[in-house]
């Protein structure tokens, strides 16, 4: 075997690390700039929760008054004969039907009748209600007034905002009752529901 000089297996190794030395960062040194990185995006994350925002908006629609206004709001029953045992007359579309066919004053004698209306305006096919309330003044002894059509829950306005309430009623008289006119009023109240 020839003598020669010795060489070395890791020389190429040992040549590349003294070549990049300058560039070679220590594992101390990597594991500060990890732990620093983890550190800015743990603020950045943070301050991004607590800046974070949204826009509300505020909305409103405001809509026509209601209204209520009494066409003819007389309900009128006629003219009624008094008997020795009364009896009820119920008024509907302007006509009057009597319990008590003695009570009938006939066509030519029996005045006018007709159903209370009232005219409502507001916001075009909105719903409401209406209510009548109490009746002012009291009755004579023995006459007693009950109205229908008066009270609705649950109304709609049509698509010009009008409605119309008709209202009739009965009134019971009583036997033997003295010739005199009566008069009986009541309040016809509307709100949007």
């Amino acid at each position: 075997m020839a003598r020669g000089r010795a060489t070395n297996a890791f020389a190429p190794i040992a040549t590349l690390r003294g070549t990049l030395k300058p560039y070679m960062i220590s594992m101390k040194t990597i594991i500060n700039l990890l732990v620093a990185a983890s550190l800015a995006a743990f603020a950045g994350t943070a301050f991004a929760q607590n800046s974070a925002t949204a826009t509300g908006t505020a909305n409103a629609t405001i809509i026509k008054p209601i209204t209520i206004t009494a066409n003819d709001g007389k309900l009128d029953f006629g003219v009624i004969v008094s008997t020795g045992s009364g009896g009820n007359v119920k008024e509907s579309g302007g006509h009057d039907s009597y319990s008590n066919p003695s009570m009938d004053p006939g066509n030519d004698n029996r005045g006018t009748v007709q159903d209370a209306v009232f005219d409502v305006t507001g916001e075009d096919n909105a719903y409401f209600e209406y209510s009548s309330g109490s009746f002012t003044p009291a009755l004579p002894g023995g006459f007693s007034l009950s109205l229908s059509g008066a009270d609705n829950s649950n109304a709609q306005m049509g698509p010009g905002g009008t409605y119309t309430i008709t209202v009739g009623g009965t009134l019971t008289v009583p036997g033997g009752a003295s010739a005199q006119s009566i008069s009986q009023g009541w309040t016809e109240t509307v709100q949007y529901n």
